[in-house]
Order: C-alpha cells, then sequence, then structure tokens
C-alpha cells in the first residue's frame, strides 16, 4: 500500500544554517517552506505588464535598435523551431 508521501512526491534538500535562518525568518504563520519557496519564486518572476512604458523615453534610434535585435532573435528562434 502506497503512503501519502508516495502520491504527493517530496524531496529531502540540505541547507545550511544561515540557509535556514533567513527562509525561517522569511516564513510566514502556517506556511510550509514548501509554500514559502513558491511564493519566494513567484514573487520574483516578471510580468510583461511591468515592462510597459518601458522604452517610452529612449531615443528613436535605440527602440530601432531594440526591435531589430527582437526581429533577428525571433528569426533564429522560428529557424531552429522549424530544423527541429
Amino acid at each position: 500500500m502506497k503512503s501519502l508521501v508516495d502520491f504527493l512526491g517530496y524531496k529531502t534538500i540540505t541547507l545550511s544554517l544561515e540557509a535556514y535562518e533567513v527562509l525561517k525568518s522569511r516564513k510566514r504563520e502556517k506556511e510550509s517552506f514548501s509554500d514559502l519557496i513558491l511564493r519566494l519564486h513567484d514573487e520574483r518572476q516578471e510580468k510583461l505588464s511591468d515592462f510597459i512604458g518601458a522604452w517610452k523615453d529612449r531615443p528613436p534610434e535605440v527602440k530601432e535598435e531594440h526591435r531589430r535585435i527582437i526581429r533577428v532573435m525571433r528569426e533564429e528562434t522560428f529557424d531552429e523551431t522549424l530544423l527541429r
């Protein structure tokens, strides 16, 4: 018979005492360490909306260079996808 751990899938990790104390200090009441790590990860994710207006004050030539680089990267990615 499988235990609950078999179904949920856990991993044991080793932390230094310093790392443990840092995590423990960030942990909310009744929050598991797994939930804490996932929350911290989510907080660090950048949202596309964070970049709205980021190019607003850039000179036109800088904007055009950024657009050119993006086009080249898209073309390279598209070409690599076709080669798979």
